[in-house]
């Protein structure tokens, strides 16, 4: 094996990895598999490590301490600035019980353990890990574990084949072969664990070592004949993968081999003139703080916002942004702690270290002070706890309200306790999914003379005739084919999140319940918000924005023509509609509070029970059900 020269075709291929994540996880130009830019960083870094060691171990240079220090010096300050800066701006961004798992993660990714953290609690490509300003690091924490084995496995086997080049590269191939079928069952049996965990990702690693143990490849044609096809190996996954590919396993094996080609030494050809071209260069050496802090930007962006993804001029803004921040601590962090004389070994670990123990014990200061809730107001310091309310919990009445958690499904559903007939008092059947079991409580509390039954359950839309065997098909019929037509309630009162696409089906049931109830009720839809209300109105205290958030996030005009399209196709017939949305809104402005300031929906648009009283308030002041009793009195 040669010497170690500096090599520009790798930094330009380090540049393109970069640039492939980066644009995956910015949306832009359709990069769907840019997530496999982390695993040519895997081959590149199992390339120049595994170079390294090995030529120090034949020369009877290597030392495990000082090979630590420079991973130390290589790795940690430009981690640690990034961790530190991320966890003061989310101080002032986002709420107490997300600063907590911030904080958790922050603890892993300073000891280089983010891939258990995210192992256990979260998936790389669900809407939760979207918002974890830490997710990348989990590619940190392999390499850091690689760091921490290989050189001991390498320096055995060097040792043990002395003299026998070609075991070691047999070693090498059968470690291999090892992880990548460990890589390609875990994928089919836990693909969690295939995506985080060492053992299914030394083989990514170990590729790279494996190219820079083989001896230098001459032939000028076949030099070049191998780097259009690893050119080719690199490029269609970027375009044909996507979050549905099984991944890593023999899908990553593409790319590794294609990264692992294009950095075996061999002969210059025109693909190496274009990785070693000057923006790519420039690109590479960035490319470990760019990959840094590229994430933390959008993720941060995102949570200072209404959580939606930004548009591709915003995007572009992002990066740039992005790319500034990389070069200043490429410049001042990184190139400083690498290239600096004067740190001794010594020094290297203790302030290593001490900086990490501090950064750490910031970290899980966090962690132990649940986030910090005493920097929002009082009425919102409970946030956490009203964005993890559920109808059920707000409302009670479990045995008529059907979800997809209750135990036994609809067989859950009481016929005795939602359909009974009160013969003392008026009866009223409310019907509906869960944006009618919202108004369960604060009706029976409102209408103490009035009886309501309830056939409700989550997602279900009032429909006639509904076919199939499913919850909501089967509540359905139970209510509107079965019970309406027994002609034993006084009212029936409608209610769902209605989309435009449900009006017909909802237009054919009242016309169907009109034949067998004199008093038939419809409400309209909900406000709703693009995300929990109190969560917005928390971060915009946090902000002190006087609640522009909350008015960004709120989904007016979509509510509006909702409620605009079903007045127009209800029948010219005595069916009462009242309008939930303007019992809310005056004009564009819409109440969100109670009368003690907390949020009135505890999500998107589900109303708390005092949410949902407002409302109903205001229906009874309307005249709602009043005509049950012929002297306008209940």
């Amino acid at each position: 094996m040669e010497d170690i020269k500096y090599r520009r075709d790798i930094d330009g291929l380090r540049g393109i990895s970069v640039m492939a994540v980066v644009l995956y996880h910015y949306q832009l130009l359709s990069i769907t598999g840019g997530f496999v830019g982390v695993d040519i960083f895997f081959v590149i870094s199992g390339f120049l490590i595994t170079s390294i060691i090995a030529k120090e171990i034949d020369s009877n240079r290597f030392s495990f301490l000082e090979f630590y220090s420079r991973r130390i010096r290589r790795i940690l300050p430009a981690l640690l600035v990034v961790i530190v800066a991320t966890l003061v701006f989310c101080y002032f961004l986002i709420l107490p019980m997300e600063y907590q798992r911030v904080g958790e993660s922050a603890v892993y990714a300073v000891f280089g353990l983010s891939n258990f953290y995210f192992l256990f609690n979260t998936d790389y490509f669900d809407s939760a890990a979207e918002f974890q300003p830490f997710l990348h690091t989990w590619s940190l924490g392999v390499e850091e574990q690689y760091y921490l084995l290989w050189p001991l496995i390498l320096f055995v086997v060097m040792r043990v084949t002395r003299t026998f080049h070609t075991g070691r590269v047999l070693a090498v191939a059968a470690i291999i072969i090892l992880s990548l079928v460990t890589s390609a069952i875990l994928v089919d049996e836990d693909q969690k664990s295939a995506f985080y965990m060492l053992q299914s990702r030394a083989w990514e690693l170990g590729i790279g070592g494996l190219f820079a143990l083989l001896p230098v490849y001459r032939s000028r044609l076949g030099s070049t004949i191998l780097s259009i096809l690893a050119l080719a190996l690199i490029s269609w996954p970027l375009f044909s993968y996507d979050a549905e590919t099984p991944f890593p396993g023999i899908h990553a094996a593409v790319v590794c081999l294609g990264a692992g080609l294009i950095i075996w030494p061999k002969h210059h050809n025109w693909v190496a003139a274009l990785l070693s071209s000057s923006p790519l260069v420039a690109l590479g050496k960035i490319s470990y703080s760019l990959y840094l802090w590229h994430w933390p930007v959008l993720v941060l962006y995102r949570q200072y916002g209404t959580g939606s993804m930004p548009g591709t001029h915003l995007s572009l803004i992002l990066l740039f942004v992005s790319v500034l921040l990389s070069v200043a601590s490429w410049v001042y962090v990184e190139e400083y702690f690498r290239r600096g004389k004067a740190f001794k070994l010594k020094m290297v670990y203790a302030t290593g270290v001490s900086a990490m123990l501090m950064v750490g014990a910031l970290a899980l200061s966090i962690v132990l002070g649940s986030g910090f809730p005493c920097r929002l107001p009082e009425n919102l310091q409970n946030v956490d706890r009203m964005i993890t309310e559920t109808v059920s919990s707000q409302n009670g009445f479990d045995e008529c309200f059907i979800t997809t958690k209750t135990v036994g499904g609809v067989r859950a559903f009481s016929r005795d306790t939602c359909l009974n007939i009160d013969k003392t008092r008026k009866n009223v059947l409310l019907v509906g999914d869960s944006h009618a079991a919202h108004f369960g409580k604060a009706l029976r509390d409102l209408y103490p003379e009035v009886h309501f039954s309830q056939v409700t359950g989550s997602g279900c839309m009032p429909k006639l005739h509904a076919e199939g065997p499913k919850p909501c098909a089967v509540l359905m019929r139970l209510a509107i084919d079965e019970t309406i037509p027994e002609g034993k309630y006084d009212a029936v009162i409608f209610s769902a999140r209605w989309m435009l696409k449900d009006i017909p089906a909802l237009m054919d049931a009242l016309t169907w319940t009109e034949q067998y109830v004199d008093n038939v009720l419809l409400f309209g839809p909900t406000i709703e918000y693009s995300k929990a209300l109190p969560t917005l109105m928390a971060k915009s205290a946090l902000r002190d924005d006087g609640g522009v958030l909350v008015k960004r996030a709120l989904r007016y005009r979509n509510t509006q023509l909702k409620e605009k399209r079903i007045m127009q196709a209800l029948p010219d017939r005595n069916i009462e509609y009242y309008s939930v949305f303007r019992a809310l809104c005056s004009g564009k402005n819409c109440r969100n509070t109670d009368d003690n300031g907390a949020p009135i929906q505890f999500d998107y648009g589900h109303l708390t029970y005092l949410g949902a009283k407002i409302v109903i308030d205001k229906f009874k002041n309307n005249g709602m059900l009043n005509q049950l009793n012929p002297s306008g009195l209940l």
